[in-house]
């Protein structure tokens, strides 16, 4: 991508806003005749340092997550091949490892000689990673009750859904914007 697009993607109104993220991360963009691009890695970082400054974040603050993969080796050597069962990002966001080893446990539909020890510990990580629907209200009844004010990002992670307007309803909770925190705009939450 070159700079006008990464201007577009991240919905920068100035170069500048692009060039101290680049300075902040310490990206160096190459230069193909006249125009610069940026990696598909570069990118990437990008992409993390703009999603850390939406959630409030600043410059300075940022801490590039790098990714890693688990492997489980098999106790029996019927199995040649070691199996990649989680790749997770080190701040071991649960809704990434839940999706991610939902997505893994597909190994065991696919007919392979899975050793019974490796597969009771995938169920058990499995079981570990799964939350009752009513989670998101005992935490949105938590918060009510404490008088916490939640930025639109976790309002969102909480309910699936970015709230607006100046007064947000959504089943039995109100959200009230009630001024900001970083970049994001705060809510009071109640329970009708």
């Amino acid at each position: 991508m070159d700079i006008k697009q990464l201007c577009d993607r991240y919905a920068l109104t100035s170069r500048q806003a692009l060039y101290d993220r680049l300075k902040a991360l310490g990206i160096t963009l190459s230069r193909q005749g006249r125009s610069s691009y940026a990696t598909p890695e570069q990118i990437e970082l990008l992409d993390q340092i703009h999603q850390h400054l939406a959630e409030g974040g600043s410059l300075k603050t940022f801490t590039p997550i790098a990714e890693t993969t688990v492997t489980f080796e098999p106790v029996s050597s019927g199995l040649d091949k070691s199996l990649d069962i989680v790749k997770s990002r080190l701040d071991n966001s649960p809704d990434t490892v839940r999706s991610e080893l939902d997505s893994s446990l597909d190994i065991m539909d696919s007919g392979l000689d899975i050793n019974p020890q490796t597969l009771a510990l995938l169920n058990l990580m499995q079981s570990f990673n799964r939350r009752s629907p009513l989670d998101k209200h005992r935490e949105l009844e938590e918060a009510a009750a404490h008088n916490w004010i939640l930025t639109t990002s976790e309002i969102e992670e909480l309910l699936g859904v970015k709230p607006k307007g100046e007064t947000f309803t959504r089943g039995c909770w109100i959200f009230r914007r009630s001024g900001k925190i970083g970049n994001q705009s705060a809510w009071i939450v109640e329970k009708i």
